[in-house]
């Protein structure tokens, strides 16, 4: 990744644990367990922006979503700002959206938003804008992707800042006119 001049962010650990999966499922080294996620017919929100913010380490838990909040609150009030705003725009556009209210409300449209917002913070508003496209974005191919069966784990939080980092610099490169 240092050879493209891009931050790995997550994708090493997606590629590596997409490989480490599809050896485990050809090779039928384990089996698959699936559950099925609870039927849920009403939103938590604050429930849910918690945890979606304790989902980045693996935590669907409330409690555990705020903790981790206060952890990056205490290490920086804008990224913490920027991660809650992630874990925020991503349950909104869910629910615009009409996303399944089980997911929503377990911060599977939450925590690739606060990774987005955490990356691409900054002190002017252009970081907002930036920010919040790349939220958007990643709950959108979250949901394509769980749609398609893949494992997205951090994969769309990569995926939408790498789109928004190219639309940035192509937009540098034209109004610096530089081809």
């Amino acid at each position: 990744m240092s050879i493209l001049k891009i931050p790995p962010y997550t994708a090493p650990f997606v590629i590596s644990t997409w490989i480490v999966m599809v050896i485990i499922l050809k090779l039928h080294f384990v089996q698959l367990k699936t559950f099925q996620l609870p039927n849920i017919n009403n939103i938590d929100i604050i429930h849910a922006i918690s945890t979606g913010v304790g989902q980045v380490m693996f935590q669907e838990n409330f409690i555990a979503g705020i903790v981790i909040f206060i952890g990056i609150l205490v290490c920086s009030r804008i990224t913490a700002l920027y991660a809650l705003l992630g874990s925020s725009l991503g349950v909104v556009i869910s629910l615009v959206s009409s996303l399944p209210l089980n997911m929503v409300n377990i911060g599977l449209f939450g925590f690739n938003g606060v990774l987005c917002g955490i990356a691409l913070s900054g002190k002017n508003l252009q970081y907002l804008f930036l920010a919040a496209a790349s939220i958007v974005i990643s709950v959108f191919i979250t949901y394509g992707m769980m749609n398609l069966g893949v494992i997205t784990l951090t994969s769309p939080f990569v995926i939408s800042t790498y789109m928004i980092l190219s639309v940035k610099n192509v937009v540098k490169q034209k109004t610096r006119g530089t081809p």
